[in-house]
């Protein structure tokens, strides 16, 4: 009882002397505003309200420059030194930074700052002393952060919220795998409505608007704008058309396939269309193999046509030559 008493004149008289070069032990709780201890040493502050700090751990007198520590450790029997530490420092300008320290996994290793949480700004960094932004974090090459769901089959996610109060979980957002979709596919979407806006594949294929890409690389449920789109085909471009060794078909040709299947060859069908849609880049190199096609039949049109032009000429000669003669 002796000692107890001693303890807590100690802490409520500041008597550092004491707790500097007295050393005591207990196997009792210590309870300071409690009767009822349930841990080595409970401190309780019951008042209305609950305000006001319980513990205020002060070094010296306070000024800049002095260091508060709290100590979490099991010392090294050699050194002396703490494996892990709470520090509020001197943050200079009247303000005091927090650092969390931990040692190596050596027993030479320094302690090292973990996390640092910056007087003036309110920045938190971990794995630097010097944060830019509310929270900057600094790591390995294995990555920056790393979540982990509670259970092995469980899904991690980050969920980003615009509200309008502390209460209002309306504009939410969410990234993560299987956020709205079984199996560890990645997504980005609402949550308020439950809807995926893009889900990137375990295959690298990605699905914007619907969570399966059917096998694409890229699929788009819904319209798409672009200002410029770049298709580069691996299939030969019709040139070969213009060139002698190929075969022109006739248009006598043409037209008994137009009427047998009522499309023009090598053009995909309506049903083929409506089952499998159409690919942009072949789209463009049939209907320009068509084009060249066409300007060929254009072009051996035209020689008939001049060919006629100059018969009728010939002809329309011929019959003046003959009218004269009969005029005179």
């Amino acid at each position: 009882m002796k000692k107890l008493s001693s303890l807590l004149a100690c802490l409520l008289a500041g008597c550092a002397s004491y707790a500097q070069n007295t050393p005591w032990s207990t196997t009792t709780n210590i309870g300071i505003g409690t009767a009822t201890p349930k841990t080595l040493l409970e401190l309780r502050k019951d008042v209305q309200g609950g305000q006001g700090p319980i513990l205020t751990l002060t070094n010296g007198s306070g000024y800049v420059g002095a260091s508060t520590e709290i100590h979490f450790a099991t010392y090294d029997r050699g050194t002396g030194e703490p494996s892990g530490r709470i520090k509020v420092a001197d943050g200079g300008n009247y303000t005091g930074n927090m650092l969390f320290e931990t040692k190596g996994n050596t027993t030479t290793s320094p302690l090292y700052t973990r996390m640092f949480i910056q007087g003036a700004t309110g920045n938190i960094g971990i794995g630097t002393t010097n944060p830019q932004s509310p929270l900057n974090v600094k790591g390995s090459v294995n990555g920056l952060i790393r979540l982990t769901p509670a259970s092995d089959n469980g899904e991690a996610s980050i969920h980003f919220s615009s509200r309008a109060s502390e209460t209002d979980n309306s504009a939410r957002w969410a990234i993560g795998p299987g956020v709205f979709s079984t199996g560890s596919n990645f997504a980005i979407g609402s949550t308020i409505y439950g809807n995926a806006v893009a889900t990137f594949q375990t295959n690298g294929n990605v699905a914007i608007g619907t969570t399966d890409a059917k096998g694409y690389k890229l699929a788009v449920a819904g319209k798409l704008i672009a200002e410029e789109v770049n298709v580069k085909l691996q299939a030969n471009w019709p040139d070969y058309v213009f060139k002698p060794s190929y075969k022109l078909p006739s248009l006598t040709e043409v037209k008994e396939y137009i009427d047998k299947n009522k499309h023009l060859p090598d053009m995909p069908s309506e049903q083929e269309v409506a089952k499998e849609g159409i690919s942009l880049g072949e789209m463009n190199r049939l209907l320009v193999k068509k084009m060249e096609e066409m300007t060929l039949y254009l072009i051996e049109q035209n020689k008939r046509i001049k060919k006629q032009e100059a018969f009728v000429r010939k002809q329309a000669n011929r019959i003046r030559v003959l009218e004269n003669k009969a005029q005179q």
